[in-house]
Parts: C-alpha cells; sequence; structure tokens
C-alpha cells in the first residue's frame, strides 16, 4: 500500500476509535447511577482525554507497524553509518512514539477544565465578563506550548 492510503486508513481507523471511546465512555457514565455528581462529573471530564490519546496511540501504532515489524536502520554513532536492522529498537521506538500521543493531550484536555472556572470566579475577570475568551484562549494556547515539548522530552 502507498504512504496515502496508509495514512488514510490509519485516519480512518484512528476516527472510529476516537468516537467509539468517547461514545462508549458517555454511555458508561450515563448508565453508572451509584456514581455522585462529583465524581461523574469527574469522569466525564476524563472522556476527550481518553478518546483523543486512544485514537493517538492506535495511529501511530497504525501508521508504523511496520517498524514493530521489519526493525529500523540502526546508524553508528560518530559516522552515522548504517550497521543493521533491530526489531527490538523498532518496538522500543514505537512504544515510545505511543507514550508520548498519550501523554501529550493530557494536560491540553484535562487541565483547563478545572483551571478555566476557576479563573472565570476571580473578581477581576467575573466583573469582566469580556475577559472570558481570552481568558480560555490563553490558559488552552500555555497548555499546548507546554505540553508539546514536555511529551517530547519523556523520551530524548
Amino acid at each position: 500500500s502507498t504512504v496515502d492510503e496508509m495514512a488514510w486508513r490509519s485516519f480512518g481507523i484512528a476516527t472510529s476509535v476516537a468516537c467509539g471511546v468517547s461514545l462508549a465512555l458517555n454511555v458508561v457514565v450515563k448508565r453508572a447511577t451509584n456514581l455522585t455528581p462529583t465524581v461523574r462529573n469527574l469522569v466525564q471530564r476524563t472522556v476527550p482525554y481518553t478518546a483523543v490519546a486512544s485514537a493517538g496511540v492506535i495511529n501511530v501504532l497504525a501508521m508504523r507497524s511496520r517498524e514493530a515489524s521489519e526493525g529500523i536502520v540502526i546508524y553508528d554513532g560518530p559516522d552515522g553509518q548504517p550497521v543493521g536492522r533491530s526489531v527490538v529498537a523498532g518496538k522500543w521506538a514505537l512504544a515510545q512514539v505511543a507514550a508520548t500521543r498519550a501523554v501529550l493531550p493530557l494536560p491540553i484536555l484535562m487541565l483547563p477544565p478545572y483551571i478555566i472556572p476557576f479563573l472565570l470566579k476571580l473578581k477581576p475577570i467575573a466583573a469582566r465578563r469580556w475577559l472570558a475568551i481570552p481568558v480560555e484562549l490563553f490558559v488552552i494556547s500555555t497548555m499546548i506550548l507546554g505540553a508539546l515539548p514536555c511529551a517530547v522530552a519523556l523520551f530524548p
């Protein structure tokens, strides 16, 4: 298959996983009658993260599965000369990328739902309702700008 076909297939699989996980978790949360409203709210706030992280991991596994089965080229340090292929290194690299994809959306999707309501209740912001959207944009942008370097730095 061509790279384009693989990309579209991976996109379709990841999108299906994200939608399926989201729908399934929403049904589970609604049917969990034994949860207190506070716990239900907390669990409900994890649904987008779980769906996005699942899609990211599945997308990486679908796009780069050959690295696990065929291995990756190993290069000599100083010269940069290829010395062979390693399936173990391919699997390790794939696991690291998948972990990064799971960690990356964590601060972006999990922190703003707690930070934004807190900030919007502060008197200077609450008195100026027009500040709500800039505050939300600031918090989300800060999370995105901070999350990517941190996620990439997990596996230098």
